[in-house]
């Protein structure tokens, strides 16, 4: 895209409005991996729901069949939680290796545009900026704007949804001492 490589006259004045409005163009760039994207965030879910599960299903295995000395009991728990295991490795590796793919896909696309952008302008062009500037742009620039999305919005929705998800189990387990958790948090 044309306007992440434009001159000062179409920046916006502050660093938050320029942020996102270079993120919603990077969105463009990210359309035509809508279907990996949905998948992706599919997972997340998931692999909260399986990751949670798993401390829920110890406390049965401890509490209720060793405490009942049931080995049959005890087998299925196990069998569950590493059920839970699988699940959450398979989602986990989709999940990144989608994310990552598409970073990829996303930044190439980005640079090449900006690339072709550059060899567009006039000399004078040149001129006027210094080359580190075009070189700073084109790489580290573009590669922190793919490592926000690839993790940092990612890992934010991720561990929001675990937030949540330990307080609801917490609030079933006892809700009284998780009322006195949450009061010292």
């Amino acid at each position: 895209m044309r306007e992440f490589a434009a001159g000062r006259g179409g920046r916006p004045k502050t660093k938050k409005g320029q942020d996102l409005k270079y993120f919603k163009l990077y969105l463009n760039y990210l359309r035509p991996h809508k279907m990996a994207l949905l998948l992706g965030f599919l997972a997340i879910p998931i692999i909260t729901v399986v990751h949670l599960l798993q401390p829920v299903l110890i406390k049965v295995g401890i509490d209720r069949d060793i405490a009942n000395s049931d080995l049959d009991s005890l087998a299925i728990t196990a069998l569950w939680f590493g059920l839970c295991v699988v699940v959450e490795l398979i989602c986990r590796s989709l999940q990144s290796y989608l994310f990552q793919k598409t970073g990829i896909q996303s930044v190439t696309a980005l640079r090449k545009d900006l690339f072709e952008h550059i060899l567009q302008q006039s000399s004078t062009y040149y001129d006027k900026t210094p080359v580190g500037q075009l070189t700073t742009r084109v790489s580290s620039d573009i590669e922190a704007l793919n490592e926000t999305f690839s993790s940092g919005v990612i890992t934010l929705l991720a561990d929001i949804l675990n937030i949540i998800g330990i307080a609801g189990i917490m609030f079933y387990l006892s809700p009284r001492l998780t009322l006195y958790t949450l009061a010292f948090v």
